[in-house]
């Protein structure tokens, strides 16, 4: 019978569909991981992979199988989590995801307080987007989300403000607005803006529309990415947009990226 393995490097196959970068990811010989992947099919009686001397892809059975492994192997990662838990003498686990950047300014001390208050309740934590740390509640593969209330699907959680955050802005440092200390929201009119292309930051950039309106303007549509981390090095490269972004994002100054606060209420 297949083990856990081979599902799990069936997945990153799935994800590379190249048998070469799958491989190097792995930190396997691609003959082994060619070997397990065929022995997986046999076992199965279905071919899970098309393959040609020019690409590899999954077939019709190949994409069920994913869709249904992937969920029996995050069901075995979180049974193998609760086994460790009590191993280590835990009563209970209490999962908590939060947004990339934000688990200091988020969460603050509450980490040290809690444990000292349940020592045997252990805690966990699991990072992503906005969006992405919302679907883990949805999914319920974590207990609590901390997250902007933009992205908040109000339907289907039950969402309780704990505080506001301030925004800033996120800036290459050659830009102009660089040189001063702090910003209004008037000062961005003219600049090329960028955003996160899922729907929390579509949510949010409604917002940055609502208040660059009200100080009399309004903004062309951003250029868009897909990750945070693209337009962050974007900005890097001295492109010319800006993002306005929460406080925690302050973090990822450096010589070339600028955070300056918005005063704004």
């Amino acid at each position: 019978m297949a083990s856990t393995d081979y599902f799990q490097q069936f997945l990153v196959l799935a994800e590379h569909l190249n048998y070469t970068s799958a491989a190097e990811s792995l930190f396997m010989t691609e003959s082994s991981l060619s070997r397990h992947i065929r022995s997986l099919e046999a076992e199965l009686g279905v071919q899970l992979f098309s393959r040609t001397t020019q690409s590899v892809s999954l077939t019709p059975a190949g994409n069920i199988f994913r869709h249904k492994i992937t969920k029996i192997m995050d069901e075995y990662e979180d049974l193998c989590s609760d086994l460790r838990s009590i191993k280590a003498g835990y009563a209970n686990r209490l999962k908590i995801s939060c947004p990339y950047y934000s688990v200091i300014d988020y969460l603050g001390l509450i980490p040290e307080t809690f444990e000292g208050a349940h020592p045997d309740i252990r805690l966990e934590y699991s990072m992503g987007d906005p969006n992405e740390a919302i679907q883990k509640l949805l999914e319920d593969k974590v207990d609590i989300t901390i997250a902007p209330l933009y992205s908040v699907p109000r339907s289907s959680v039950i969402a309780e403000k704990v505080f506001d955050e301030s925004l800033g802005v996120l800036m290459s440092t050659d830009n102009p607005l660089a040189a001063k200390a702090e910003l209004t929201i008037g000062d961005l009119n003219g600049q090329h803006f960028f955003m996160v292309d899922n729907p929390y930051f579509s949510a949010f950039w409604q917002h940055i529309l609502s208040l660059c309106r009200k100080s009399g303007f309004t903004p062309k549509e951003p250029s868009m990415f897909n990750q945070m981390e693209g337009l962050i090095m974007a900005i890097r490269s001295g492109g010319g947009g800006i993002t306005i972004i929460g406080k925690h994002m302050r973090n990822q100054s450096s010589s070339l990226v600028a955070f300056r606060p918005l005063t704004d209420p």
